[in-house]
């Protein structure tokens, strides 16, 4: 949504206007004179806002880590979370089927299909699978209800800075 100067010129003004309409000593030819007057200083304030807004820069908000710095988002999805699958389908296509290692095979892919959030080498977080995560050998933490909503609250705000 851009910001309207116009739009702030008259909301500005019309603030003005009410305290000119408290004024019952002013006569109309007066008041309309004091109405243009608001209009020029609603108009010099409008512009002094509109451009510290536009030239504003805004910094996102991100959660706290155990390091004390602001965590990143995660992106979406690794591109390669589910690369991991092909091999551990085909080794459990080989396996005889209802065997021992046949059960605790499935069991193992079911587990690594799980959805979490993986923090790479570098710091940067994002969502992938437990499989992937034992593959780049990093720190898997399991999507629960509470890093969703914290997910949710870095999305689209931010502090002027």
């Amino acid at each position: 949504m851009a910001l309207e100067l116009s739009r702030l010129i008259k909301n500005l003004a019309q603030l003005r206007h009410k305290e000119t309409n408290k004024n019952k000593f002013l006569k109309s030819k007066a008041k309309v004179q004091e109405y243009k007057q608001n209009v020029e200083k609603a108009t010099g304030e409008a512009m002094a806002i509109h451009d510290y807004v536009n030239k504003g820069e805004v910094s996102p908000t991100f959660p706290i880590g155990n390091n004390g710095r602001a965590l990143n988002p995660p992106v979406p999805m690794e591109k390669k979370s589910f690369s991991f699958l092909v091999d551990d389908i085909l080794e459990l296509n080989s396996l005889t089927p209802g065997s021992s290692l046949h059960v605790n095979k499935k069991r193992q892919i079911e587990s690594d299909l799980e959805v979490g959030i993986v923090t790479n080498i570098s710091g940067v977080r994002y969502l992938s699978t437990r499989g992937r995560a034992k593959q780049l050998d990093r720190p898997f933490d399991e999507m629960n209800d509470k890093q969703a909503i914290a997910l949710s609250k870095t999305t689209g705000r931010g502090k002027l800075k």
